[in-house]
């Protein structure tokens, strides 16, 4: 077992002749222009559903906006924040005790 876990001498062995040339690699074309054409069309997709959502006027974005920038949203924001760094700093406490 011993033997299986230190280097042979012939794995550290290197060739003067191969670090004094260098060779190109040779870059192979895509074979299947499946996955490159299913890329594209899904970008397509995803644009077009985009500029379908902006838009669109029923989806009133003034009204949206009204409803972002709210007191309620950012009271929200603000406890959403709180509860995650007390969730964060109880996991670390828990972690370093049972560590």
């Amino acid at each position: 077992m011993l033997n299986s876990l230190t280097a042979n001498s012939s794995d550290a062995n290197f060739s003067d002749s191969s670090s004094s040339t260098v060779q190109a690699e040779r870059i192979l074309p895509v074979k299947k222009p499946g996955p490159i054409i299913a890329g594209i069309i899904v970008a397509v997709i995803a644009c077009s559903l985009l500029y379908g959502i902006v838009t669109n006027p029923r989806f009133e974005w003034d009204v949206v906006g009204i409803y972002l920038i709210s007191n309620n949203v950012f009271y929200g924001i603000g406890w959403t924040l709180l509860l995650t760094l007390l969730a964060m700093v109880i996991a670390i406490v828990l972690a370093v005790g049972l560590a």
